[in-house]
């Protein structure tokens, strides 16, 4: 064979192996026993990319993040399947919450994701295979590796208002010291003996206001109940403490309550969502962080992240309500 039929012979195999490496264009064109490999999610290509990242990177407990996943480089961007870690434990022991939301192109993954406990975490972002046919058979199918984000999850801090301080402002004769006397005592004017009769006969009335103060008796209690969702979310509490799990029934019974009582947009779940609510109609810090407070530990008792029981939750919910009503303090 002349040198040119050799050069066109090589260069006939050449174009036919190109032409057996074209990629297929769709994961159909896949054998079944290639479709079900581990942690292959239809991306098909020779030089696929996987990149996770997360927003925000430090989040208060109760609050949620977004984790996202972009996919890059694959031939088949329409037929990529979005990794499910839902079903993963390692990522249902640090997170509580998942939802699902859409990305904005083809080849981007979005998660909300609401984690359970504070403290720091590596997140343990899955495998990523992709085939490649450009490469040999029992080679095609590679490893997109990416680096794994890190979140810090704080606890929530209630700051509480300073007390204020009481000057000692008083005329300057109440820093003297007496002057001394002689001789006997004198007997104290009859007034005194009157008012020390009054006083005595006065102080057990005085302790029992003061304790109807402290103790809303059942006339209080009735007055706050005249109130439809006040009554309701009362009588709610007092059902949720024999039931299966309160700490579920109590986050239900505290939204329901700030709905109807206080006209919380129903939209709103989460303890930042209430808050931002809450915030945007004008309520004061203080009453917002009670109400962060409440809904977050419901969130801590029902993951596992709080040793406190749901019936003491129960109670707690219930002594809010009633301050908030005006029948405890």
């Amino acid at each position: 064979m002349s040198r040119i039929g050799k050069g066109y012979a090589c260069m006939w195999l050449a174009f036919a192996a190109t032409a057996r490496a074209q990629p297929p264009a769709s994961v159909e064109r896949l054998s079944p026993v290639e479709r079900q490999q581990s942690d292959f999610y239809a991306a098909i290509g020779s030089g696929v990319t996987a990149a996770w990242t997360v927003e925000p990177a430090r989040v208060e407990l109760g609050a949620d993040i977004e984790l996202t996943l972009k996919v890059a480089n694959a031939d088949n961007p329409a037929e990529l399947l979005r990794p499910n870690l839902a079903d993963r434990p390692e990522w249902k022991a640090i997170f509580g919450g998942f939802r699902d939301s859409p990305g904005s192109s083809p080849g981007e993954f979005r998660y909300r994701l609401k984690p359970r406990n504070a403290g720091a975490f590596v997140l343990p972002i899955p495998k990523y295979r992709f085939y490649n046919p450009r490469l040999p058979e029992g080679r095609r199918f590679q490893t997109a590796f990416a680096a794994a984000p890190n979140i810090t999850v704080i606890p929530i801090v209630i700051a509480s208002a300073p007390s204020a301080q009481i000057p000692l402002d008083a005329p300057d004769r109440f820093f003297d010291d007496p002057p001394s006397s002689s001789g006997a005592p004198a007997s104290p004017p009859a007034w005194y003996w009157w008012a020390l009769l009054a006083s005595g006969a006065s102080v057990p009335s005085a302790g029992i206001v003061f304790w109807r103060w402290r103790n809303p008796d059942a006339a209080k209690l009735a007055r706050i109940r005249r109130a439809r969702s006040v009554r309701i979310a009362l009588d709610a509490l007092r059902k949720a403490e024999r039931g299966p799990d309160p700490t579920a029934s109590v986050t239900k019974i505290a939204l329901r309550y700030l709905v109807e009582r206080h006209r919380m947009p129903a939209s709103a779940h989460t303890p930042r969502e209430v808050s931002d609510a809450l915030r945007s109609e004008g309520w004061p810090p203080e009453k917002l962080g009670e109400v962060e407070a409440i809904l977050a530990r419901c969130d801590a008792v029902r993951f596992g992240a709080a040793t406190d029981s749901g019936l003491s939750l129960v109670e707690s919910t219930r002594r809010w309500i009633e301050r908030w009503e005006g029948a405890a303090t």
